[in-house]
């Protein structure tokens, strides 16, 4: 009787104490910051994303702040492009993976956005024209994205974005791209003004007309990319950087080989064609002439 007594006053004082100091009962718990209330999207209080609905915040508030929580599988689910982003996301080193969509994660990152520490991989991109995995004009920043995948159409088509006019920085790319013009491993187009700054691309190419490991054409700035893979170019120009360098090329390096027909010149191992500037640059690749 006293041992059943004893019992039930540890218990009893355990249940009060336990209520009295709510925060006992979870101490061991692990804190759920998805659960936290008073997310409202600026930059203290960024709109978390930790499951596939969460996404929908990016379309609902595209000029907020986001942090990614968790690895997201978009999987059977596909994705409708989000039109235009215009805010900050945080990827925190986090996987989006199995995105099939027509254009990609964004259409256009606008000026002053920001998409940085993201993977984006297993993509499946399947259009005609300014096709990417991640988005079809970049005009912000991107800071370490990694993208993988493949992607399809006709025109302007490139592994991270299809059109630069922003910053690409520290950022990678490996794939397929199957097109016809206007073709590159990181950026079809690098355009006056875009800077691509310490990428590198892994890409199996296959254009008809103009293409490059780093970017199809450029008119900005490429420093400190280096590109692997292969092309394969069935006429027109390629490079094993850029194919068409009408801007500045510095610091960066080519390992692909490229496979052409020897009926058409405008092919290089670092550029196809260039009026623009070339400094301490080079390709260690092979250039293979196929009848």
């Amino acid at each position: 009787m006293v041992q059943r007594l004893l019992v039930f006053c540890v218990a009893a004082l355990l249940f009060f104490s336990i209520h009295a100091h709510p925060g006992l009962a979870n101490s061991s718990a692990p804190d759920n910051d998805c659960a936290s209330p008073g997310q409202n999207g600026t930059a203290a209080r960024p709109y978390l994303i930790c499951s596939i609905s969460d996404l929908a915040l990016l379309r609902n508030h595209p000029d907020a702040h986001f942090e990614l929580r968790t690895d997201l599988s978009l999987g059977i689910f596909g994705w409708t492009t989000i039109s235009s982003f215009s805010g900050h996301l945080d990827g925190n080193g986090h996987t989006i993976s199995y995105l099939f969509s027509p254009r990609g994660l964004f259409n256009v990152i606008e000026e002053g956005a920001t998409v940085k520490n993201l993977n984006v991989t297993g993509a499946i991109i399947s259009g005609y024209f300014e096709d990417a995995i991640l988005a079809s004009r970049n005009r912000g920043t991107i800071v370490n994205v990694e993208v993988s995948g493949t992607v399809s159409g006709l025109y302007t088509l490139g592994l991270l974005v299809a059109r630069n006019e922003g910053l690409i920085l520290n950022s990678r790319a490996h794939g397929q791209i199957n097109g016809s013009n206007g073709i590159g491993g990181i950026a079809a187009v690098n355009a006056a003004g875009g800077q691509i700054v310490n990428a590198q691309a892994d890409a199996s190419i296959s254009a008809a007309y103009v293409s490059g490991g780093i970017a199809g054409t450029n008119q900005g700035v490429i420093d400190g990319a280096i590109a692997y893979g292969t092309i394969t170019a069935h006429a027109g120009v390629h490079g094993g950087i850029v194919g068409d360098n009408a801007g500045i090329v510095i610091r960066s390096r080519s390992y692909n080989d490229i496979h052409y027909h020897p009926a058409y010149g405008g092919i290089g191992l670092v550029y196809g064609l260039n009026s623009g500037t070339v400094s301490d640059s080079c390709g260690h690749g092979q250039l293979i002439a196929e009848e």
